[in-house]
């Protein structure tokens, strides 16, 4: 929390009586809206985990694989790919760290909660129009910038929302029965 103010997101008028807080790759609203970050935190970091031990399990292929094996290459390529997705997704967690640090600071968090023991989902209708979203903006960027690197890191925190969601859904639909 020793963030410079000026690199910390900050609550500004958006009219309508709402607050927003903008982060390069998040934005948060309070007002007649819940502020939800906190599945957002949560699936980020599974997905970063997911992503890392993938990324783990490609390597170790790759150190067992001849060198004169096409596969070598692939693998490369695929490892390449799969740390630019982690790199994204690492500058979604910072956001959101900033974002966290914020609503601490204003009470609307509570400071002593953890990643590990929030709430993991959130309605799979707002997930699913969220992902939509960012595949729209991921088709308008160029495909090699560092935008479309975040975005598509993005879509794969979106994804195992998403699934999760579903998943959550369908054990709140069976307990009902």
């Amino acid at each position: 929390m020793g963030q410079s103010s000026a690199l910390r997101p900050e609550f500004g008028e958006s009219g309508a009586g709402q607050d927003t807080v903008d982060c390069a790759h998040v934005t948060a609203t309070k007002g007649s809206h819940r502020l939800s970050i906190e599945p957002e935190l949560h699936a980020t970091s599974d997905a970063l985990l997911a992503n890392l031990d993938r990324l783990r399990e490609l390597e170790m292929e790759k150190r067992r694989t001849p060198l004169e094996s096409p596969r070598l290459v692939e693998l490369s390529d695929e490892i390449e790919r799969l740390a630019a997705t982690v790199l994204g997704a690492s500058d979604v967690q910072a956001d959101l760290a900033r974002l966290a640090e914020t609503l601490v600071d204003k009470g609307e968090l509570a400071g002593t909660t953890s990643i590990e023991s929030m709430a993991d989902t959130r309605d799979v209708h707002a997930v699913l129009a969220d992902w939509r979203d960012t595949e729209r903006r991921l088709a308008e960027v160029e495909g090699g910038s560092v935008e479309a690197t975040r975005l598509r890191a993005r879509i794969e925190v979106l994804r195992a929302e998403y699934r999760r969601a579903h998943e959550a859904a369908a054990r709140r639909s069976t307990e009902l029965d």
